[in-house]
């Protein structure tokens, strides 16, 4: 009777901690634990039963022996199983399975034989920047852009004084932006520092791997970035110089009109630039946006379930 207790007791053990497939909620992953432990146990009593366990027979501590054992092979098969497909793992693999645990998408893995800590951090990284995302969404929202439609009109470059609420608010989103960038930088920084406490050489691994990963994504999110300032730059310039030549300009129907010649050329100049500006950064932009989905849907999200819209 110890030993069969034993047996179920580690079986009911063994479900509850074993790492998991990946499932998509909470109730399919009882159901693979409550499946678990009726195989550990059914099974070895069907084949002890008929062999030691009839009436008959009257041997119990055969019917234990077979039991128990045929429970602790199984167990450890399984946990065998478990422990061999972590390491079969590829490495996109675990860090698409990894940033799904992050978003809350699937339930968190857990071993036996214990988690790895580089990915525990990792998980803690991907937490901490689906958190960044969703923080960043929501004051972005909160946002009044509602001046900015009057930028780039005839009207605003003959009276740049009529959307100086408009420049504001420009500046407060490129501004949010800014901030997000610093605040991701430094979230990549601690990160890095969080491998301070490895072996040099697992360390190097690590942080060649991180860097490589990033290799990839920055460039893009430079590009954006710096295309942003540019534009932004671009808008300043053009509304500074209108501010002051503004007695060169006139406004007839509908249409901007400038008297004196150089003027006229300078500020031309000014728009060919900012057109420019503009587009390049809409290019930029929608390359990082399309780099965003793609990164995602090849780990199983969306980029709205990484707090990014």
């Amino acid at each position: 009777m110890i030993g069969i207790g034993c047996a179920v007791v580690l079986s009911l053990v063994y479900a509850f901690v074993a790492p998991l497939p990946d499932l998509p909620n909470e109730a399919e992953a009882l159901g693979y634990r409550i499946g678990t432990v009726f195989g550990a146990i059914f099974l070895p009593f069907i084949i002890a039963y008929p062999v030691a366990g009839r009436r008959k027979a009257r041997n119990p501590n055969l019917f234990a022996g077979i039991f128990c054992g045929i429970a602790f092979v199984l167990l450890l098969l399984n946990a065998g199983g478990s422990h061999l497909g972590s390491w079969q793992e590829t490495t996109d693999q675990k860090v698409g399975r990894l940033m799904r645990e992050a978003a809350g998408l699937q339930p968190v893995r857990h071993s036996i034989f214990g988690e790895d800590k580089i990915d525990a951090k990792l998980r803690d990284f991907f937490k901490n920047m689906i958190s960044l995302n969703k923080e960043y969404t929501e004051a972005a929202g909160k946002l009044d852009t509602s001046g900015t439609k009057n930028l780039s009109t005839p009207e605003s470059f003959a009276d740049p004084d009529s959307v100086a609420d408009g420049l504001k608010q420009l500046h407060a989103a490129y501004d949010l932006d800014m901030h997000q960038e610093e605040r991701v930088q430094e979230l990549m920084e601690n990160f890095k520092h969080s491998f301070d406490d490895l072996s040099a050489s697992d360390r190097k691994t690590m942080l060649d791997a991180f860097d490589a990963g990033l290799s990839r994504a920055m460039p893009v999110r430079q590009r954006a970035i710096t295309a942003e300032k540019a534009w932004i730059d671009a808008v300043d310039d053009i509304y500074d110089y209108c501010q002051a030549h503004h007695a060169d300009f006139i406004m007839s129907g509908g249409h901007i009109g400038i008297t004196d010649d150089q003027v006229r050329e300078e500020f031309n100049v000014r728009i060919r630039t900012l057109n420019t500006r503009r587009t390049e950064f809409l290019q930029a932009k929608h390359e990082m946006e399309e780099m965003q989905s793609h990164s995602f849907q090849s780990v199983g999200m969306s980029p709205q379930q990484a707090g990014v819209h």
